[in-house]
């Protein structure tokens, strides 16, 4: 069940929350995006994301990104899908800096947090009681601040993009994105041309299409 095809379809809440910051991203404070997901055509459940906020720690202003992904009543009595994540990240740089995971699919159960400094980061798997260390690679990023972090890129046809993802089971893995082409997304709303960034270093990679216009909705 882990190759289940998150087709997204897309109905978008945004609301504007003035911040202190100065920095300019095509997101904001209180945006929420809300998707069906979809399993060979059919729905299965829903994935809502969110900008929750501003936080702060060690003194540094931090976005708060919080994902849910929930499988359906009728998909549940089949398999269980109720995965959340929140994500801590530089407000400069957007990269990751806490993780909280909270991962049920099917019989995995865990929760998992990281936390990650200049140097060094820190994993405990709460459901375990493991906990080790890791060097902080140069660039990280989680799979939920990736979304966020490639929509402030400059999205120009053929550009490359290196960096480190965190996975689920909290280890970093060198990954490489394209930005491939123009593509056409089709949603209740209609057809809509978008920009397709995808993992290049597997055959069996994420995909992601972000519209066209100044917001880059994933």
């Amino acid at each position: 069940m882990r190759k289940i095809i998150y087709v997204f379809i897309l109905i978008i809440f945004v609301v504007s929350v003035t911040t202190s910051t100065c920095f300019s991203y095509p997101f904001k404070v209180g945006e929420k995006l809300v998707y069906t997901l979809k399993l060979v055509g059919f729905p299965i459940g829903t994935q809502v994301m969110r900008v929750e906020g501003v936080s702060r720690e060690d003194n540094k202003p931090l976005y708060v990104f919080s994902s849910i992904i929930q499988g359906s009543d009728f998909f549940s009595l089949f398999y269980k899908l109720d995965d959340r994540i929140k994500s801590y990240v530089d407000m400069e740089k957007l990269y990751s800096r806490k993780v909280i995971m909270r991962i049920r699919e099917g019989s995995r159960r865990e929760d998992i947090k990281v936390k990650i400094n200049q140097n060094e980061t820190t994993v405990w798997n709460i459901s375990t009681g493991e906990k080790w260390m890791q060097k902080t690679p140069s660039y990280p990023l989680d799979v939920l601040s990736l979304i966020y972090w490639i929509r402030a890129q400059d999205l120009q046809i053929g550009k490359k993009f290196k960096i480190s993802l965190l996975d689920s089971t909290g280890k970093f893995k060198d990954v490489e994105f394209e930005v491939c082409k123009v593509d056409k997304v089709y949603t209740y709303l209609g057809v809509f041309p978008s920009i397709l960034c995808q993992q290049t270093d597997t055959t069996d990679g994420i995909k992601v299409w972000f519209s066209q216009n100044k917001e880059r909705f994933p």
